[in-house]
Order: C-alpha cells, then sequence, then structure tokens
C-alpha cells in the first residue's frame, strides 16, 4: 500500500499549508497529542485558536536539524548493522493514506536500508525527524533515536 502524493511542499504557501492540516491528523500533531497537548490540537483543528506560522523559532531550528537527526539515524543503522547500506534522500511532498484519508504527513526523508538483517530490507520506508524544546526533554529523554 503506498501512500497517496496530495503536495509537493515548494508549491505551498502558509495558508495552502495550513488548509490542509486543518483537515488531517498530521505527525506534528500526533506528536503534540503524545505529550499531551491534544486539546490544543483539537482547538486547532476546529478554528478556534490560531494554527500559528510555520516561520518561528521553532520550527527554524527543527527544519534546520532535520538533516544533522537523519544523518544520525543512518549512523546508527550502520552501526548495528555493519555493512548496511543506507540512503536517506528528502521527500518535499505531503503525503495522504491511500485508504483514511484525513491521516496524512509531510515526511522529512525517504530511507531504504539494504542489509540481508535488516527486516525491511530494499522497501522504502519514511523518516520523520523530530526535535523538542528543554521544556519537553523528560517526556523524550527516554524515547526512540
Amino acid at each position: 500500500m503506498q501512500p497517496i502524493i496530495k503536495a509537493e511542499i515548494a508549491d505551498l504557501d502558509d495558508d495552502a499549508i495550513q488548509a490542509i492540516r486543518s483537515e488531517s491528523i498530521g505527525s506534528s500533531d500526533v506528536a503534540s497529542v503524545m505529550c499531551g497537548y491534544g486539546v490544543d490540537v483539537l482547538l486547532r483543528k476546529q478554528g478556534l485558536i490560531d494554527g500559528g506560522s510555520f516561520d518561528n523559532l521553532d520550527t527554524r531550528v527543527g527544519k534546520a536539524c532535520e538533516q544533522l537527526v537523519a544523518d544520525e539515524c543512518g549512523r546508527r543503522i550502520v552501526e548495528e548493522y555493519p555493512g548496511a547500506e543506507v540512503n536517506i534522500e528528502p521527500t518535499g511532498v505531503i503525503v495522504q493514506h491511500p485508504e483514511i484519508d484525513y491521516r496524512t504527513s509531510s515526511p522529512d526523508f525517504f530511507i531504504t536500508v539494504n542489509h540481508k538483517d535488516w527486516p525491511y530490507s530494499q522497501q522504502l520506508g519514511l523518516l520523520e525527524t523530530k526535535t523538542t524544546g528543554a521544556h519537553l526533554k523528560s517526556k523524550w529523554e527516554d524515547g526512540p533515536c
């Protein structure tokens, strides 16, 4: 089952991105819900509070860290699976679940790993990088890489 490419991010302005996000549940929404901000997500989806701009310090720092986090993920895979060939490429798209149209994501990278012991060897995967501020460190310090 392959995701549907809903839009090319380079073709969208802030308002168009907000319109797509207002009609769907994306990976950033899931992260917010998991950190205890589910009510805020609901209120933003209903237009009862401002969704904010994508041009702020947090999003700029997060965007600047994406490649660094992806490179570290690739390094850790090779460390755990010596000899693995890891290919990580930026996506530049918003994707939609093929059967559940309110599930969307703008995954940061496509990833493939070629190694005899890697469970999904040669399958295309999505890599979503996340960073967090110091105020949420305690919720993530024991989490995934």
